[in-house]
């Protein structure tokens, strides 16, 4: 009996110990679970990260293309500008050119307009001069050929009243005394006559020489203003050529400032997305390294739990009691 009391009571501990170990094995198994859950979830998040990270720099590199694409457009429309700007200002420059030559003709042909009729005033005047003079002497000799023939007259009948008999004086002292005072009048008469019309030829000559020279003060004046009105339209126009030169110098200063500019910032970019690959080279070989390294000491756990799974299920509760301890620091180890 009491051998049976025995071997009751060495059933009763192995069936205690039996679920002791069905406990313990099914907390190990938890326990692995629990940390390959962990590990997937830190390699899940890992790779979370590591998306996030390659989103980034593909966003960068998207944004350094499409800046250096906006800056390319940029320069383009800067430099159609750019000629737009400068054959626009070859155009002003060329219309006013030709302004100013137009003006410069119309101040020549005025100028030769005015000479000629100084040049043809001066002529006129020489030839009423010249008919002047030409009258003068025709009435200065009628004069005298007049005069000549009073004193011949007047010297014949003298003399023949000097040689005359008494009595042939006596009977011509009337015709002689009657004709004498006609012929005095004839005389006085014809120097009036000449008298008269001298002065009045010379009014004439005087009104015509006045108006000559009052035609000539207005086309003078004419000729002045329209030279003054030729100046000062050419010294606006070179103002505004001056003032159009500065703005367009301006202008293009400015754009060959921004352009300078852009080109720099271009040529900085074009710099960077060169260094670029080299750099998502080195960047891609650390991560796939790192990755790698991830990799290998996640087989090298997983393994290690596979192995202790299957050795749990082989060996004995004190193989398994001395054990369980250690499990997780070997589990722990590949935490990254």
């Amino acid at each position: 009996m009491p051998r049976r009391s025995k071997k009751g009571g060495g059933g009763s501990q192995t069936e205690e110990e039996r679920l002791l170990l069905q406990q313990r094995r099914a907390q190990t198994e938890e326990e692995v679970t629990r940390q390959r859950e962990e590990m997937l979830t830190l390699f899940l998040k890992d790779k979370l990260k590591k998306d996030q990270r390659n989103t980034e720099v593909n966003l960068l590199k998207i944004n350094d293309q499409w800046r250096t694409i906006l800056r390319q457009s940029k320069g383009a429309e800067l430099r159609g500008d750019l000629m737009v700007l400068s054959q626009t200002f070859e155009g002003h420059v060329d219309i006013l050119d030709n302004i100013i030559e137009t003006l410069v003709r119309e101040l020549r042909d005025a100028e030769r307009q005015c000479a000629q009729a100084r040049r043809a005033h001066l002529q006129n005047m020489d030839e009423l001069r010249t008919q002047q003079e030409k009258q003068l002497m025709v009435l200065q000799q009628l004069w005298d050929t007049n005069m000549q023939e009073l004193i011949s007259g007047f010297n014949h009948d003298k003399s023949v009243r000097l040689h005359s008999a008494p009595r042939w004086a006596n009977n011509s002292v009337t015709p002689n005394t009657r004709a004498h005072p006609l012929r005095t009048g004839a005389l006085w008469v014809l120097a009036h006559l000449l008298q008269m019309f001298h002065p009045a030829k010379l009014l004439r000559l005087k009104q015509k020489l006045r108006s000559d020279q009052l035609t000539e003060e207005s086309v003078q004046l004419d000729l002045t203003a329209k030279v003054t009105q030729v100046k000062q339209k050419t010294r606006e126009l070179r103002e505004q050529l001056g003032q159009m030169q500065k703005a367009t110098k301006k202008q293009l200063l400015d754009v060959t400032v921004r352009s300078d500019e852009a080109s720099k910032e271009l040529q900085a970019v074009v710099a960077k997305v060169r260094q670029l690959p080299a750099r998502l080279a080195a960047r891609t070989a650390r991560l796939a390294s790192h990755r790698v390294r991830v990799l290998v000491q996640g087989q090298k756990v997983l393994r290690m739990a596979k192995l202790c799974h299957q050795l749990e299920n082989k060996q004995g509760v004190s193989w398994f009691c001395g054990e369980e301890a250690d499990i997780p620091e070997k589990v722990r180890k590949p935490h990254f």
